[in-house]
């Protein structure tokens, strides 16, 4: 687990992810190049996966792995103080994953490949 602080909150992020949820994020987290902006790339589906793979917990009202929760968002401050900045982090810890598993496949594939 990642703790984090947003908008003066506690929030802790999931650092393994089951594959039945990181998999669909792939290709929108792949899809984010350097100078992107990320808010183009995440579409409130993906945005919204993303939230309930990765958020395990928070000090905000609500419960973040309902998809009811975010989908009855109404307070746009909220928006603007707390869920902008948190898919910028989660888009980082999804990046930090998925780099930490593809060095370690290279590692097994270079050991397997190797001797």
């Amino acid at each position: 687990m990642t703790e984090i602080t947003i908008d003066g909150r506690q929030v802790v992020l999931r650092d393994d992810i089951p594959a039945a949820e990181l998999w669909p994020l792939i290709p929108t987290v792949a899809s984010v190049s350097v100078g992107d902006s990320v808010w183009e790339r995440y579409e409130w589906p993906q945005a919204k996966a993303a939230f309930i793979a990765v958020v395990e917990s928070w000090e905000f009202d609500g419960d973040p792995t309902d998809p009811a929760f975010w989908d009855g968002i109404t307070d746009a401050a909220f928006m603007m103080d707390v869920v902008m900045p948190l898919i910028l982090v989660i888009h980082a810890h999804l990046c930090a994953i998925l780099n930490g598993a593809a060095r370690a496949a290279g590692e097994v594939a270079k050991r397997s490949t190797s001797g």
